[in-house]
């Protein structure tokens, strides 16, 4: 959220980006690493079920990444 402000040329930020650049894999994607909801069904679920799955990598993942990775000056051209 913050890379929509403009650039992330800030050293508190470091330590985070570190962390998902990290995360990449090969093929230059990102793959969800868990669930953060309860499947539909379940006690206190009260949630339609949206299947962000664990087979693929994510593109809604990838996409906010990027944008980060962008806002950091860290995006390398060609990867």
């Amino acid at each position: 959220m913050l890379s929509r402000f403009g650039p992330l040329a800030d050293a508190r930020v470091d330590e985070a980006v570190d962390l998902i650049a990290g995360k990449r894999r090969q093929d230059g994607r990102w793959w969800p690493e868990g669930y953060h909801w309860r499947r539909p069904g379940l006690k206190g679920s009260g949630v339609e079920i949206t299947d962000w799955s664990r087979r693929e990598p994510s593109k809604m993942i990838t996409l906010n990444v990027l944008r980060v990775l962008k806002a950091t000056g860290r995006l390398e051209a060609g990867r």
